[in-house]
């Protein structure tokens, strides 16, 4: 079976691959609402041209009460456009 970023991602690029800086965060970002669930599954992706640099890529943890506002992650990328 292919990798859904790999097919939804030509002739683009998966932003978390791409990043200058090695990814800040868990590699997945579906939670499950579970503080102490494992953050493997990544189903949340940012893509980006051949004229997009990516200096950083994150997925967040934060949480209050003990509780995800989301299922997903938060994800942040820096994009310089050129």
């Amino acid at each position: 079976m292919l990798q859904a970023d790999r097919v939804l991602a030509e002739p683009l690029a998966d932003a978390h691959r791409v990043s200058v800086m090695p990814a800040y965060g868990p590699a997945g970002t579906f939670n499950g609402f579970k503080l102490d669930g494992p953050l493997e599954a990544r189903i949340d992706y940012f893509f980006v041209s051949d004229r997009v640099t990516v200096p950083k890529y994150a997925a967040l943890t934060d949480f209050q009460d003990r509780r995800f506002p989301s299922d997903h992650l938060p994800g942040v990328v820096k994009a310089d456009i050129r």
